[in-house]
C-alpha cells in the first residue's frame, strides 16, 4: 500500500451488538484502519462513536480496545464517545484535530461517501480508505440508507441545530424502520 504520512485516522464506530458483542463490521474497520496506521507513519487514531447500543460501552472504547490488542499504543487512540451519529463523530472530533492536519477517513466501504461529505463539513480534508463488506441483504439495505442520509446531508438536516420538517422525519423513520426491521 504506497500511504502517504498522516497525523490523524478517523475512524467512525458502528453500533455494537446488544448483548456489547462486536460487529463483524467493526472489526473489518479496525483491520483497515491498523493497515493505514502501520503504512502512513503510525498517526494518532480517533475513535469516533457513543454508547448507542446502551451496552456499558462505547464504539469508541470498543475500538480502542482493539487497537491496543493489536499493538497500537494506547496514547496512539484518542476516543470521542459522546457522538451518535457520523456528523457529530466529525463535529467533536474538532476538539481533537488540529487545523491543517493531514487526515486519512477509515469507515466501510457503502458508507464512505457520506462520512467525506460530513468530514468535509465539519471542515476537514480527508484521504479515504474504505473497509470493505461483504455483499448480500444487509449490505443492499445500508446503501439504501446510505443514500438518504446523503440526501439528508445535502438538504442540511445533518448540519448543528437543523431540524428536519415533521414529514421527513416520519419519512426517515419509516424507511429506517423498513429496511432494518427496527
Amino acid at each position: 500500500m504506497n500511504t502517504p504520512a498522516f497525523d490523524f485516522i478517523l475512524l467512525p464506530g458502528i453500533r455494537l451488538r446488544d448483548d456489547g458483542g462486536i460487529p463483524d463490521e467493526m472489526l473489518l474497520r479496525v483491520n483497515r484502519a491498523l493497515d493505514v496506521w502501520r503504512a502512513s507513519g503510525e498517526p494518532v487514531i480517533v475513535a469516533l462513536g457513543a454508547d448507542a447500543a446502551s451496552v456499558g460501552v462505547s464504539e469508541a472504547a470498543a475500538m480502542k480496545g482493539l487497537l491496543t490488542e493489536a499493538g497500537v499504543p494506547e496514547d496512539l487512540v484518542v476516543t470521542e464517545d459522546k457522538s451518535f451519529v457520523t456528523s457529530e463523530n466529525f463535529i467533536n472530533a474538532r476538539a481533537f484535530i488540529p487545523p491543517g492536519s493531514r487526515l486519512a477517513l477509515v469507515t466501510s466501504d457503502y458508507h464512505m461517501a457520506r462520512a467525506r461529505l460530513l468530514a468535509r463539513k465539519a471542515g476537514f480534508k480527508v484521504k479515504g480508505f474504505k473497509a470493505r463488506t461483504p455483499g448480500g441483504s444487509l449490505k443492499r439495505r445500508r446503501r439504501i440508507l446510505e443514500l438518504l442520509g446523503i440526501i439528508d446531508a445535502l438538504c442540511g438536516f445533518q448540519n448543528e441545530n437543523r431540524t428536519r420538517p415533521a414529514p421527513v422525519e416520519r419519512f426517515k423513520r419509516f424507511m429506517s424502520r423498513k429496511l432494518t426491521g427496527k
